[in-house]
């Protein structure tokens, strides 16, 4: 699958509105004009960044991801997990962790 999304935000629902602030900052980021176009391993740098992936709605009940959300998290370069004391006990936030790192792909190894 290709990448369509930069990153994944992984968080717990308790913090929320933290990830709404930390996905509007980096979706709006401009990086600065004297690095657009730099070589790197993942391409030229970009003006902008790729849109990341924030699940909007509450997962469903079910011990699954689902569909949307698996193929949400295949479909992104890298997964930023926003560690708080609620992501800790969180089963959603342990689940994206582990199925990102299950998928293909050596960047997804790298710490």
């Amino acid at each position: 699958m290709t990448e369509r999304y930069a990153a994944f935000i992984s968080y717990s629902h308790a913090d929320a509105a933290a990830a709404r602030w930390l996905h509007h900052q980096l979706e709006t980021f401009r990086m600065p004009r004297a690095l657009v176009g730099t070589p790197t391993a993942f391409g030229p740098v970009q003006r902008r960044l790729p849109p990341l992936f924030r699940d909007r709605e509450e997962l469903a009940a079910s011990g699954d991801l689902g569909a949307d959300l698996r193929a949400a998290l295949a479909a992104s370069r890298f997964q930023i997990v926003l560690c708080s004391p609620n992501a800790t006990q969180s089963k959603w936030v342990n689940e994206e962790i582990l199925s990102f790192k299950r998928l293909p792909g050596e960047h997804r190894t790298r710490r």
